[in-house]
């Protein structure tokens, strides 16, 4: 409805920009919406890819023969297998309230040295809740984990090998 003379360039020009910056800004909301959603769809499948080594993991601690169980920084169990909870005769319930102390007592002493980070295996002696005494076997690992030092201990009852190499 306007001429074509005075300020119909500068008009002109402000339409284009406007039309312009429009255009641009949903270009940037519908690859920012592509973007999202396919690092959503990344991050599913990594949360897939971990739940099932978690499920494997889980499955080799809990068919392992021996004794598997991690620590607190306090020396609380906080997993242990069904091996574990037969070797030292806690509860399954028990597991988060119950300290190594009493069983394992070599095993709390590594959990006072802060930031000490050692990977080994030890001889000890071990005693089960009834208060049957039996050696034990340890390969551990100590880490950092968010309350401290915490450590990781496969536990093995070599009494029986003890024995049978003194008879031999």
């Amino acid at each position: 409805p306007l001429a074509w003379e005075g300020p119909a360039a500068a008009r002109l020009l402000m339409g284009l920009t406007a039309f312009l910056g429009a255009g641009l800004f949903v270009h940037e909301l519908a690859l920012n919406r592509r973007l999202a959603l396919d690092h959503a769809a990344a991050l599913r499948e990594q949360i897939a890819l971990r739940e099932e080594v978690e499920e494997n993991l889980r499955a080799l601690v809990e068919s392992s023969p021996a004794a598997i169980f991690t620590l607190d920084a306090q020396g609380r169990i906080l997993l242990a297998n069904e091996a574990a909870q037969r070797l030292l005769g806690f509860e399954a319930g028990a597991v988060g309230e119950e300290r190594v102390d009493p069983y394992l007592p070599a095993l709390k002493s590594l959990l006072e040295r802060p930031r000490l980070l050692v990977r080994t295996n030890m001889e000890c002696i071990g005693r089960r809740r009834s208060g049957d005494v039996f050696l034990a076997q340890v390969w551990f690992s100590t880490y950092q984990g968010g309350d401290g030092t915490r450590l990781a201990a496969i536990v093995f009852d070599a009494s029986e090998q003890l024995r049978d190499r003194e008879v031999s």
